[in-house]
C-alpha cells in the first residue's frame, strides 16, 4: 500500500518503521486492532438500538399546540422577546424544535 506509492513511514514515538518486515507486521496488527474495535463499537450500537426498539421506546417528539405555534411565530416576528422568553411563554422545551417549526417554518407531522 505505502511501499507501492514510494512512501516510507517511520514513527519515532512508537518505534515502528514500515520499511522493515517487523515494522510492516506491527503496522498491520495495529490496523487490524483498530478495525476490530470499530466493528465491535458498531455491533454494540446496533444491539442497543435493536433493544430500544424491542422495548417500544418512542421517538422523542414534542407536540406543540397549534395556537402556541402561531403565538411563537408572532412573537418571533415582532422581535420584542428573546428566543428563551418565547420558548417559555409558548411551551417549547427544545431550542432545536423551536428553530425547526418557528424559524424555519417546518410543518408538524
Amino acid at each position: 500500500m505505502f511501499a507501492e506509492r514510494g512512501i516510507k513511514l517511520r514513527s519515532l514515538k512508537e518505534n515502528i518503521d514500515i520499511t522493515t518486515p517487523t515494522g510492516k507486521f506491527m503496522f498491520h496488527i495495529i490496523g487490524a486492532m483498530a478495525a476490530y474495535e470499530r466493528d465491535v463499537i458498531s455491533e454494540r450500537t446496533q444491539a442497543g438500538l435493536e433493544a430500544a426498539r424491542a422495548r417500544g421506546r418512542p421517538k422523542a417528539i414534542q407536540k406543540i399546540e397549534p395556537r402556541n405555534l402561531v403565538r411563537a411565530k408572532e412573537l418571533y416576528a415582532a422581535k420584542s422577546n428573546t428566543i428563551a422568553e418565547i420558548m417559555q411563554m409558548t411551551g417549547f422545551k427544545s431550542r432545536n424544535t423551536f428553530y425547526k417549526y418557528v424559524v424555519n417554518g417546518d410543518k408538524q407531522e
